[in-house]
């Protein structure tokens, strides 16, 4: 159990803040800290519990690398009891919690066997399919997809769309809204632009730990016929798009398109590319063009085959028809204006990293 100095170490404030909810309706939904990870896999519920750990670890040992509002910052993940998929961002008696619940630990265990057993990988990846790299690729991304999700949750904490310390402000991502159901007619762009500044901020720290560590121990273990660097863009591609594209059933509706809480999955696929270029210019400026077009479709159509629903290809395609058409330009060009302003109106309550410590945070 970790510890703070002085006070209730978080794992017991995370439940009690779920437990003890005044609202029965949250109390039944979220029913408190998933303390043993109980799925019938052993060796697999180990090494979730593993994941969550080694995050808090990373946490604890990169606060004081923070600079925040409020001081030194203590960040805390931890595992939900809830058949709801969701994740959450959220601040609780001085500390930014971030949550996953155990429907979505299940969520991504499908999604990562569906990687494991896509075929079609070996073409994409140019890696030799045999049972020992199919066991290392299992092995892999799940603790890759906790991070992606886990990242885009602290983009949410270090941008400021959270609320205050001691204000709380629960930030949901839940697998209805990456489904993208409409939310009514209001107007959620801002809600929206928040989404993808996380998604943002999961870009840039997820490229830096794949290229100063994980891309390095994939390409090692998979010995890939590709140059390094390409593999490891691509395989990150991999993991992200099967993200977005299995999660589940989704629904697109051009007319509500404004009306979601999350933008439609594609759109976020794209701001992702456009930040991962950003980084890459930034950081290794040879590959700032990589991520063409075709590189793109080419990843998605590989992803694509672990799902045979039809419905699913068909509401993908959906998105790309209307983020094309002219009513679609308008709507990219005003979530990215709606991005810009928000920077501005959140940076009284941004986090960031010291010039020093550029840290690894998942």
């Amino acid at each position: 159990m970790s510890t703070v100095p002085n006070r209730v170490p978080p794992e017991v404030i995370f439940d009690r803040y779920f437990s003890g909810h005044p609202s029965p309706s949250l109390r039944q939904k979220y029913r408190g800290r998933l303390i043993t990870v109980d799925f019938t896999d052993r060796i697999l519920a180990d090494a979730i519990e593993g994941i969550r750990d080694a995050i808090n670890e990373r946490f604890r040992a990169n606060s004081s690398g923070i600079t925040s509002p409020h001081g030194e910052p203590i960040i805390h993940m931890d595992y939900l009891r809830s058949d709801e998929v969701s994740a959450f961002a959220f601040f609780h008696e001085g500390i930014a919690f971030i949550a996953l619940t155990s429907a979505l630990l299940a969520r991504l265990i499908d999604i990562t066997s569906n990687l494991w057993r896509l075929n079609p990988l070996s073409d994409l990846l140019k890696v030799s399919l045999s049972s020992e790299t199919r066991n290392y690729i299992a092995a892999t991304s799940l603790p890759i997809q906790m991070q992606i999700v886990s990242s885009h949750e602290l983009g949410h904490i270090f941008h400021g769309h959270c609320g205050e310390s001691g204000h709380p402000g629960l930030r949901v991502d839940s697998a209805s809204d990456l489904r993208v159901q409409p939310e009514g007619e209001a107007d959620n762009m801002r809600s929206q632009a928040m989404e993808v500044e996380a998604d943002g901020y999961a870009a840039h720290m997820m490229l830096t730990n794949f290229f100063n560590g994980i891309g390095e121990n994939l390409y090692r273990m998979l010995n890939p016929d590709l140059p390094k660097q390409e593999f490891i863009l691509t395989y990150f591609l991999v993991e992200l798009g099967s993200l977005f594209y299995l999660w589940g059933p989704r629904i697109f509706d051009p007319q509500s398109a404004r009306s979601y809480e999350h933008p439609p999955a594609l759109m976020r696929m794209n701001v992702f590319m456009r930040d991962i270029e950003g980084w890459c210019s930034e950081h290794k400026p040879q590959l700032v063009h990589w991520g063409t077009l075709e590189r793109f479709q080419q990843i998605m159509h590989c992803v694509s085959l672990a799902n045979e629903e039809t419905a699913d290809l068909k509401v993908w395609q959906r998105q790309g028809a209307f983020l094309v058409s002219d009513a679609g330009e308008h709507y990219i060009a005003d979530l990215y204006k709606t991005r810009e302003k928000l920077r501005t109106d959140m940076d009284h309550l941004r986090w960031n990293l010291k010039p020093t410590n550029k840290a690894d945070l998942t």
